[in-house]
């Protein structure tokens, strides 16, 4: 066997050994923060375990990498004084050695394959009986009930029968008020989705029982409507121009399993729309004699016309002898 790959075949062996000095040392603490989080829940046990165990992987890898083949054989030299203090010939790039240099490294090559291994690394027993204490005080903490003044902080401890019974919907009313201008008067609904006019104020009126710390209408573009406690129910209002999804939230009571999503749909206010019934054609020319013209036409809105006018631009003459005159005409519906 050539001296590089024994040398190798030490070092893996300390950093193997030196890798399990580090497990015994974060195993008890992995296991003792597992059993802490477990008291919250399975996943904080799990999380508290890991973050041990991921420290502890890196301080293993990082202590390993700290071995080479240089500080095994310093440890040659120390230990084997056959090798006459030359074992880190054994490791160095042969270009970077002399002539002599070379001949010494020869001289210890064939006599690195008769010695012992050198002693291994010591361990270090007041670090692991430390870290053994250690998690025997952190496990023995998550068997140490919690003290009365921090239970009676806890939401669900200070309302156990909100907290022990599911909250319901006792009342539900929706109020649409369309804007002024569609001359369409408010209405109420029982039902939490409905379809509004743009720019509608929609108004709700929501109770429950038991009563929550809070209630607040969630929408799915993120915006949170919270809703002002009036008696034994929630109240709250906002102007609707567009269609939206929302769901409501509670707090400080146990809410159902299915947080049911309601919807608002819009409806869009159309532009009016005119159409020209006579002439049929948008240029007519002017028959000999003629000194009347028959204009009809209808226009229409979804939420019908108001004041409208008719404004007229007639041209009267040829080449430069032109005259413009303009008029208007109130129209009635």
């Amino acid at each position: 066997m050539s001296a590089s790959p024994r040398i190798a075949g030490w070092r893996r062996r300390a950093r193997v050994r030196r890798v399990l000095v580090v497990a015994a040392a974060a195993l008890p603490l992995a296991a003792a923060a597992a059993l802490l989080g477990a008291r919250h829940s399975t996943g904080a046990a799990a999380l508290f375990g890991g973050l041990v165990l991921g420290g502890a992987a890196f301080a293993a890898a990082r202590a390993a990498r700290a071995i080479d083949d240089r500080d095994i054989a310093r440890r040659l030299d120390a230990e084997r004084p056959l090798l006459e203090d030359s074992a880190g010939l054994l490791v160095a790039r042969e270009s970077d050695l002399t002539p002599l240099q070379r001949l010494q490294r020869a001289r210890v090559h064939e006599r690195v394959g008769s010695v012992a291994q050198p002693s291994r690394e010591p361990v270090r027993w007041r670090t692991l009986a430390a870290s053994w204490l250690l998690a025997l005080l952190v496990g023995a903490a998550a068997f140490v009930p919690l003290p009365r003044a921090i239970r009676a902080v806890d939401p669900r401890a200070a309302r156990p029968q909100a907290a022990a019974v599911e909250t319901q919907m006792t009342s539900a009313e929706l109020e649409v008020v369309p804007p002024a201008y569609t001359g369409l008067p408010s209405r109420r609904s029982r039902e939490l989705a409905a379809r509004v006019e743009a720019g509608a104020r929609v108004r709700w009126r929501i109770a429950y029982e038991p009563v929550p710390d809070a209630v607040s209408l969630v929408f799915h573009d993120g915006e949170a409507l919270a809703l002002v406690r009036d008696g034994g129910a929630w109240r709250g209002e906002r102007t609707v121009s567009k269609s939206a999804l929302y769901r409501i939230e509670l707090a400080g009571v146990r809410s159902p399993p299915r947080s049911v999503s309601h919807r608002l749909d819009v409806i869009p206010d159309r532009p009016p729309e005119i159409r020209v019934v006579e002439p049929e054609r948008t240029l007519t020319a002017l028959a000999a004699g003629q000194r009347s013209w028959t204009l009809t036409f209808e226009a229409s809105d979804d939420y019908g016309v108001g004041a409208a006018m008719l404004a007229i631009t007639n041209a009267k003459g040829t080449g430069e002898n032109i005259t413009v005159s303009r008029a208007t005409i109130a129209l009635r519906g």
